[in-house]
Formats: C-alpha cells, sequence, structure tokens
C-alpha cells in the first residue's frame, strides 16, 4: 500500500480515483469506536447514559448496539450493555 500510495500515484498514473472516502468523524463507524470506548473505560452502562455520553439518540445508540451484538462485540444484561 506504501509503494500504491507514494509511486502509483494519479500525477504518475494519469489515473484519476473513481472514489474518495467518506469522512469518519460522526459516522456511524465513528459512533461505534466511541460506544465500544466507553465501556472499555466502564465495563457495564445503561442504553440511555451509553447514548448521552456518545451524543446519539436512545433509538440510534439502540442500533447500533444491535450491530455491535451481532459482531459479538458486546452483549446485554438486562438494561446494560458490556463487552462480549
Amino acid at each position: 500500500m506504501d509503494y500504491g500510495a507514494s509511486v502509483l500515484t494519479a500525477r504518475a498514473t494519469g489515473i484519476a480515483a473513481r472514489s474518495q472516502q467518506s469522512p469518519f468523524l460522526h459516522s456511524r463507524h465513528w459512533y461505534r469506536a466511541r460506544i465500544v470506548r466507553l465501556l472499555v473505560e466502564h465495563d457495564r452502562r445503561a442504553i440511555a447514559d451509553l447514548a448521552r455520553d456518545a451524543g446519539l439518540s436512545i433509538d440510534q445508540c439502540e442500533v447500533i448496539v444491535v450491530l455491535l451484538e451481532c459482531d459479538g462485540l458486546v452483549r446485554r444484561d438486562g438494561a446494560t450493555v458490556r463487552l462480549a
């Protein structure tokens, strides 16, 4: 990848980039990382606390927690969430 980034540039090859990576800040991936970081710091957290501290609505936080559960990264214990 370093070779491609430094040598095979658009200027050198004449091939323009087809797409650009979307911004990471405030993306779903950014919030997923924020929630995992909060769980690392505090072990167990209620959904409402995670949502507040991550800057999300409770519904948005629920969606991200479900995705993290599907990925096997978190578990729910009643009303709380913890790392798996």
